[in-house]
């Protein structure tokens, strides 16, 4: 605990001094990153994650999860539900597979084991980022794209059967049948709470893509980035 809090502080503390330092350029960098958030996470990641919330208040989860019961259970050793996360999650990308993991817990549909077990390979970049931006836009080439989601993918189900053959089948039956959602809220409050609880997870990615390209600024500023490209390229030519 102390060399937690020492690292922190120090670090608080340098990051205070480059804000007095490099005003300027910080604030710059702060700016690029609110526009970053706005205009690509925001809408892209918003309507999803409204989306998910409308269907796991509609019980749509509960219903998935019995579909996808006879293959979670022998595979990963897992109650059916969890298939809402980890094939949701690989569709749309992170952090949808944390969130609707996070979710689903607090609803009591899954048990905190079993959310622990799930977000070990739920939550994986998607198709979009991986193979638009990382493998056309950067390297030039989609079928590269599609290498890495491959692999990326089949890592995540690895995972899954790694665990799954040191963890015990649980009573999982009696978890997923503890869930079955009777729909007695009105469409607005539904609508609202989704909206909100959606709105709320945007807005903290935001803040930790603002925080942190402050941070990777200031250790540009300061040099230390440079220190440390030098010293990686050393060992990684």
């Amino acid at each position: 605990m102390k060399a937690r809090n020492l690292f922190l502080t120090s670090s608080t503390l340098f990051l205070l001094y480059c804000l007095l330092r490099f005003p300027q350029e910080l604030l710059q960098k702060a700016i690029e990153s609110v526009n970053l958030w706005f205009q690509l996470v925001l809408p892209s990641l918003f309507p999803f994650l409204t989306a998910t919330g409308i269907l796991i208040r509609l019980g749509v989860a509960h219903k998935f999860g019995q579909l996808f019961q006879p293959f979670m259970q022998p595979v990963f050793h897992l109650s059916g539900i969890c298939a809402f996360p980890l094939i949701l999650g690989m569709i749309s990308g992170y952090p949808s597979g944390a969130k609707i993991t996070v979710t689903l817990c607090q609803k009591k549909a899954l048990s905190p084991k079993e959310a622990q077990r799930i977000l070990a390979f739920c939550n994986n970049p998607g198709p979009l980022f991986v193979v638009g931006t990382a493998g056309t836009a950067f390297l030039k080439n989609p079928v590269l794209g599609y290498f890495m989601l491959f692999c990326i993918f089949a890592g995540a189900i690895a995972t899954g059967l790694f665990f799954g053959f040191f963890y015990k089948k649980t009573n999982i039956a009696a978890n997923s049948a503890s869930y079955a959602i009777s729909v007695t809220e009105p469409t607005g409050k539904i609508l609202s709470d989704s909206v909100a609880d959606a709105m709320e997870t945007v807005t903290q990615i935001g803040g930790f893509i603002i925080l942190f390209g402050v941070i990777i600024e200031a250790l540009q500023q300061t040099g230390i980035m440079l220190l440390l490209t030098q010293f990686f390229c050393g060992i990684l030519p």
